[in-house]
């Protein structure tokens, strides 16, 4: 398909206002099976009408994902060939976004950008509950046996929380381990350990989700995995002294740079998830648990909140839930307190 100026322009506006790669990636996605659509119908993307775009969501509603949009071929709600209703939304947001862009800046005419912005987007499903590891899945990924590098990685990811794009873009300065590190970066906060999750261009790609920077306190555990790594590199890896990033590549031509996410990606597909029990469980689900655990633990929802560097408490409500001892044991209590008020056994 030929190069789209408004489409290119608008990338770059999306890129430059500080959205993250797999933003703009989406993006492109989403624009260019609009723009194959409307070319496969006859239809010009610019001068587009209401009823056109209705035909075009309703195609990504029905056509099953492994045949073109413009297939005839419609599959029965609940097919597993279907695209899910998120990414559905998700489509929808990004072309509509495009149009908004495009009919302020008069890139697009006045009728199609009003015909794509005041469609109502389709509504996705709410998740209500967040996946957690089992205690024996905890257990099996905190005793597999790793390098000092992937161990640190993993200890971080489950006892900070983090996502992987901003455990690999970490650097030095971030990590404030005490009064004397943290006066040399001008770090002005005080009380322990801890590092800065913060978002900025990374060599590796990596990337913070959220635009706000905030603080995590560092566990002991975390905090001696990290010490195992550097020891373990002082011998081994040398050019981690030189890098201003705290996890580097270790092997090939990218040794000694920041260590990529698909490289990461590599290591836990390898090591992590062929491990009995663990063959479903990815990183992000790391932050999940631990987040879960917070919460158990009894700390306060909004305290979670800013942990996780979320917006909303909304997004925080999805940690919420309970293992089924904490259930049982809240049966309990409530029976404990009827026989013992109110005479009633059981």
């Amino acid at each position: 398909m030929r190069r789209v100026d408004e489409v290119s322009d608008w990338l770059i506006v999306s890129e430059v206002s500080t959205s993250a790669p797999n933003t703009i990636k989406s993006q492109a996605q989403a624009l260019a099976q609009w723009w194959r659509w409307c070319l496969g119908i006859g239809a010009d993307p610019l001068t587009v009408d209401a009823v056109t775009f209705a035909r075009f969501v309703a195609a990504l509603q029905t056509v099953p994902k492994d045949l073109p949009l413009t297939s005839k071929v419609v599959a029965l709600p609940g097919d597993p060939r279907l695209r899910r209703p998120s990414t559905v939304s998700q489509r929808v947001v990004h072309i509509k976004g495009f149009y908004r862009w495009a009919m302020h800046n008069g890139r697009v005419s006045a009728v199609a950008g009003r015909a794509v912005t005041g469609f109502k987007t389709p509504a996705a499903p709410q998740t209500m509950r967040a996946r957690r590891l089992r205690p024996e899945q905890v257990t099996a990924l905190l005793t597999v046996n790793l390098s000092p590098r992937d161990r640190w990685m993993v200890e971080l990811l489950y006892g900070a929380g983090l996502r992987e794009g901003e455990a690999l873009g970490l650097r030095v300065e971030d990590w404030c381990i005490g009064p004397e590190v943290a006066a040399v970066f001008g770090c002005r906060v005080y009380g322990g350990p801890h590092l800065h999750v913060r978002r900025r261009r990374n060599s590796n790609g990596a990337w913070a989700k959220s635009p706000c920077e905030r603080v995590v306190p560092i566990a002991p555990r975390v905090l001696q995995a990290y010490r195992d790594w550097q020891a373990w590199a002082f011998d081994h890896a040398p050019e981690s002294m030189e890098s201003p990033y705290l996890t580097i590549s270790l092997a090939g031509p990218t040794r000694g740079r920041a260590w990529s996410i698909s490289g990461f990606t590599s290591m836990w597909q390898t090591k992590v998830r062929t491990i009995p029990g663990l063959e479903e469980v990815t990183p992000h689900l790391l932050r999940h648990e631990w987040a879960s655990e917070l919460l158990d633990a009894g700390a306060p929802a909004f305290t979670v909140q800013e942990l996780l560097g979320h917006r909303s408490p909304t997004s925080t409500q999805i940690y919420t839930h309970a293992r089924m001892d904490t259930l049982t044991a809240a049966v309990a209590q409530l029976a404990t307190w009827r026989q013992r008020l109110l005479g009633i056994a059981g």
